[in-house]
């Protein structure tokens, strides 16, 4: 389900796929009520029902799937569209507006729906524009009467009809979103926003991931792990392992230690050191689990 529309798979023979359909049509009408056309519209959009193709491969919510390959993704000119206003966010930008930057967000969260990766990549997006609203809106009340005028009704007038209310945090909301003051774009944001548009334009790099990674599931074992500018370790129970590894010297004198910043390029930041516990504990992790299974598979031998 989505909202208000379903998808349904179904093996294609043609009295199979008729019964699905006209189960769904009564399932609508069961929790919605009885087709009543001179009171009310019927649930059910027949146009779209009537249009729609039934096929292995489609376009749903905005997102291809392929029930063939068992894989989804985005839509390639809506990949083409997202990919052209990163170019416009290139390396020597230093501003941006919330529209403008909202806009690219709201394109990348999509993509990031199928591409869970892309996820991690946007916080100091969310942030970037977090803060620069916080700014908008202190700018708008110094600036614009009525918008002080709104925010103080808003916050303090408890006469208002629902529909006043809304009606005038839409004004507020959109006063904020499209306010034409710049905001300048810090060194991370920066960083995520051309890793991103790399990635986004790499034909190297696939953007259509196997259905089943999206599923959610119960874990067959899990492992902790961190990492501290001296050292690193992790633990697994189900995996019975543990490892502490300190870091060379080598290491310990580029990291913030000794280097306040990156200008001359030699310094390792604390996040590769936290992604070196990640591999490490993936690798123990695999390791682990094939000495499991083996154990499991000799003792079914045995018996």
């Amino acid at each position: 389900m989505f909202v208000d529309d379903d998808v349904y798979i179904e093996v294609y023979i043609r009295w199979r796929v008729e019964q699905a359909i006209a189960a769904s049509i009564e399932a609508m009408f069961i929790t919605l009520g009885q087709s009543d056309l001179p009171l009310r519209q019927d649930p059910i959009s027949w146009d779209k029902l009537v249009g729609m193709i039934i096929s292995h491969f489609n376009n749903i919510l905005g997102v291809e799937i392929n029930t063939r390959r068992v894989e989804v993704g985005p839509p390639p000119e809506f990949l083409a569209r997202t990919v052209e206003q990163l170019d416009a966010f290139h390396e020597g930008r230093k501003a941006f507006t919330v529209q403008e930057m909202s806009t690219l967000v709201g394109h990348l969260s999509h993509i990031a729906t199928t591409s869970r990766w892309l996820a991690h990549l946007l916080s100091h997006l969310y942030t970037s524009i977090s803060a620069a609203l916080k700014v908008n809106c202190a700018y708008e009340i110094d600036t614009i009467k009525a918008f002080r005028q709104a925010m103080k009704k808003v916050a303090e007038d408890e006469s208002m009809t629902q529909n006043q209310r809304t009606f005038t945090q839409g004004y507020i909301n959109r006063t904020v979103h499209e306010s034409k003051r710049s905001h300048f774009l810090n060194s991370t944001a920066i960083e995520e926003l051309r890793l991103t548009r790399l990635v986004l334009s790499s034909e190297s790099i696939s953007l259509r991931p196997p259905i089943a990674h999206l599923v959610s599931r119960d874990p067959t074992a899990e492992a902790w792990g961190d990492s501290c500018l001296d050292a690193a370790g992790g633990f697994s129970l189900r995996c019975s392992f543990w490892w502490y590894l300190e870091w060379s010297e080598e290491i310990r004198r580029h990291t913030l230690r000794f280097h306040k910043n990156n200008k001359n390029g030699k310094l390792i930041s604390i996040n590769v050191l936290e992604y070196a516990s990640v591999i490490i504990n993936y690798a123990a992790m695999s390791l682990g689990l094939v000495s499991v299974n083996g154990l499991k598979s000799s003792l079914k031998r045995s018996k």
